[in-house]
């Protein structure tokens, strides 16, 4: 039989999870089609790690080429058109933020470097950088190492 504190631990372990997922939702994406997702609090997230779901282009089939899903780490938005997704990484990439916490995250566990960078102009120094050792000339020296 589960005890009361068990479930007492439960109810607000979900109370926490419920509030901090509300706290991190953005009412600037109430314009953007979607749904709240199949499950209280955690949203799409069983939908979205399921590898046989074919999750994310369910999503743009149903709602269109920008589409947004909830999970378990809030709101997030599907851009599943070639040219849009140009346009959101090279074109105006500076109208879009990038998600500082999950940058802070990975820096725990990666570190700070190219990948973990949020400031755009430290970004564009570190990979300028390191770009001409990933050039085709250089990289094509290794290709009888590689085959």
């Amino acid at each position: 039989m589960v005890s009361v504190a068990a479930l007492l631990t439960l109810v607000v372990v979900l109370a926490c999870l419920f509030v901090w997922r509300r706290s991190r939702s953005s009412p600037s994406l109430a314009h953007i089609p979607g749904d709240a997702g199949a499950w209280p609090i955690l949203g799409d997230t069983f939908d979205e790690f399921d590898l046989d779901s074919d999750f994310y282009l369910k999503k743009v089939v149903k709602y269109g080429p920008v589409c947004k899903y909830s999970s378990v780490l809030g709101e997030s938005v599907i851009v599943g058109s070639p040219e849009l997704v140009k346009q959101v990484l090279q074109t105006d990439q500076h109208l879009f933020s990038k998600r500082v916490f999950f940058y802070e995250w990975m820096q725990q566990f990666i570190g700070e470097g190219l990948v973990t960078i949020v400031d755009q102009d430290v970004h564009r120094a570190l990979r300028g950088t390191i770009a001409e050792a990933f050039s085709y000339s250089n990289l094509k020296l290794y290709f009888p190492i590689f085959n």
